[in-house]
């Protein structure tokens, strides 16, 4: 008979791949001719540090760089900046995975924002050092802020239709290791 923490471990990993290719795939079809006024939030880099802060067993390093990788190629950014800069801070949210999860979803909510803020600072000062054009600095505030405030709409959503949440306390994963 099959484990269910391993069955729900391979659902989780092929399901979350799926969700950001479609979000990709959304944010590049031209649904509309005008230009954007207000830029939407990164709804990818948000599930991504939902899916790590609560459930980094079901999101391993190389699904987090192969898909910001691909995405820097998709949108048409440096490619491995972004790639690498997620990447450091999934491995900072995962590192902080198990002091997350006894803390507030304020506490969960505050610590993401900052990364993603710290993510936002880093990317513009690399790509000023290296004089590469950039965005403008009003729509990349609007944005940020936007990922911020839609992490507990994503977080809400997972939980209800997904059943993503934070782990219980003793659960372990298919190796017996705490979660």
């Amino acid at each position: 008979m099959a484990d269910p923490t391993s069955a729900r471990r391979w659902i989780g990993q092929v399901i979350f791949p799926a969700l950001l290719l479609g979000v990709a795939i959304a944010q590049l079809l031209p649904l509309s001719t005008m230009p954007v006024r207000f830029p939407m939030p990164d709804l990818m880099l948000c599930m991504t540090c939902l899916w790590v802060a609560r459930r980094p067993d079901l999101v391993p390093v190389w699904m987090v760089a192969v898909a910001f990788f691909l995405a820097d190629i998709f949108f048409q950014r440096p490619p491995g900046l972004m790639t690498a800069i997620v990447v450091l801070l999934t491995e900072a949210l995962r590192r902080r995975a198990s002091t997350l999860r006894s803390l507030s979803f304020f506490a969960e909510w505050t610590t993401v924002g900052g990364g993603i803020v710290a993510l936002m600072v880093i990317n513009r000062a690399i790509l000023a050092l290296v004089l590469a054009d950039q965005a403008p600095l009003g729509p990349t505030l609007f944005q940020t802020a936007a990922t911020i405030a839609v992490y507990p709409v994503v977080a809400g959503l997972t939980f209800l239709v997904l059943g993503i949440g934070r782990p219980g306390l003793g659960e372990v994963d298919a190796f017996g290791r705490p979660l």
